[in-house]
């Protein structure tokens, strides 16, 4: 069992957090290992973006269950308005993409 103090028990899934701005999109790129896309979320409130994920196991070893949850939350401000229906996020190979349009 990982003692609470440990720097793993608290470390956030994201090692790193690019954003690309081009003529008709943001194109947000998160290194994330470990995650799955069904976890991940995008919200919208006027000009701010919030992408979340919410990640719950549980491991039953021969002797106590081991139970474990991370989340992270990462929001911005843009200077555009995002077209919420042509937002598009995809996972792959560890790297959560989301291609927000203008």
């Amino acid at each position: 069992m990982k003692s609470f103090f440990d720097p793993s028990v608290c470390e956030s899934p994201i090692l790193s957090l690019n954003v690309e701005e081009t003529k008709k999109a943001y194109h947000v790129t998160l290194l994330a290992p470990g995650l799955n896309k069904k976890d991940i979320s995008v919200f919208f409130s006027g000009k701010k973006v919030t992408i979340t994920n919410k990640k719950q196991t549980s491991e039953h070893p021969s002797r106590e269950p081991e139970h474990t949850f991370s989340t992270f939350t990462k929001s911005f401000t843009t200077l555009h308005k995002i077209d919420q229906k042509r937002t598009r996020l995809t996972y792959k190979n560890n790297i959560i993409t989301v291609k927000l349009m203008k």
